[in-house]
């Protein structure tokens, strides 16, 4: 895109969320029926608050001075989808739940199957469907700026002088329906357990 409009200005954001963010809540419907399956447990992502995203697009618009530039919005958090689901299932405390996660490229290969085959994707459940689970096998995180690249380097939230919110305190607000009763009288302001748990992958940032 950059060799055809050379002064565009390109806004990439993570997989946002908010208080009633598909990204968290459909885990936390999994939690309460007692089963859900992760497709794309594998594929990092750095979710990045609504709120934060809507600030940001209202400062580069009315900044024409900034025009031009490559725009990667994230959060303070980057995990796998397999690990969110796994904070998910620690703060709602629904450890009778069964949770399963599918790696993405299984996820995309059973999609593309039931294509060939012609189920129709109304027929599937969404995760199953070409587009979702392609996108659900997405590496999705910050990347850092590659030296000699004949483009501006790529800007974050920070460069605006905005701080990412709390990535774990808004998982927390997302999930208060879906709290079992012994999560709510012990999770307080942060989550019982939520401080100390921490993304396992060898390459979480936190």
């Amino acid at each position: 895109m950059r060799d055809i409009f050379p002064q565009a200005t390109i806004i990439r954001p993570a997989p946002m969320y908010n208080f009633d963010s598909r990204l968290i809540c459909e885990m936390g419907r999994g939690a309460v029926g007692r089963l859900y399956i992760c497709h794309g447990s594998d594929a990092q992502i750095q979710p990045v608050a609504a709120e934060d995203v809507s600030l940001a697009v209202q400062q580069i618009v009315m900044h024409p001075e900034i025009d031009g530039q490559t725009w990667e919005l994230t959060g303070d958090t980057a995990l796998t989808r397999g690990e969110l689901a796994e904070l998910v299932r620690l703060i709602t405390d629904y450890k009778s739940a069964y949770f399963f996660n599918v790696p993405g490229d299984v996820s995309v290969a059973i999609s593309r199957a039931l294509d060939f085959v012609g189920v129709p994707k109304l027929l599937r459940p969404h995760a199953l469907r070409t587009g979702r689970a392609e996108y659900d096998a997405q590496t999705l995180i910050a990347r850092p700026n590659v030296g000699g690249s004949t483009y501006s380097p790529i800007k974050s939230l920070q460069d605006l002088g905005i701080t990412p919110r709390p990535f774990k305190l808004g998982v927390l607000k997302a999930l208060k329906p879906y709290l079992a009763v012994d999560a709510v009288a012990q999770s307080g302001v942060d989550g019982t357990g939520i401080s100390k748990w921490r993304p396992h992958g060898k390459d979480a940032a936190h």
